[in-house]
């Protein structure tokens, strides 16, 4: 059997599943690899190379570029350890210590 898990949505995607949760049928439902092919159609018609797992990457690369921490990232995007999360994003994580420096008050 498979694990639950959770899904982190922003109010505005709630707000939209809500309102159509009450329509019949339910647009929502499908499997992973119904997603997989729907998306690879969009991508061949539109001439694009991409996967799904892409736009996994581009999530938690946009969320590292504004600034987010890596444990939050990390949970985020259900990584096994924050170790993984730096492996992918290393090139991405700040390297300016300097801003961090102007914080301490004396």
């Amino acid at each position: 059997s498979k694990r639950q898990e959770y899904l982190y949505l922003s109010d505005e995607a709630i707000r939209i599943l809500q309102k159509y949760a009450k329509e019949k049928p339910r647009p929502f439902k499908f499997t992973q690899d119904q997603l997989r092919h729907r998306y690879q159609k969009c991508c061949d018609a539109a001439k694009v190379d991409s996967t799904i797992h892409d736009l996994r990457r581009t999530c938690g690369a946009r969320l590292i570029e504004k600034g987010v921490d890596i444990f939050r990232v990390s949970k985020f995007l259900r990584h096994s350890s924050v170790k993984v999360t730096q492996e992918h994003y290393v090139d991405l994580l700040p390297d300016d210590y300097s801003h961090i420096a102007d914080t301490i008050q004396v």
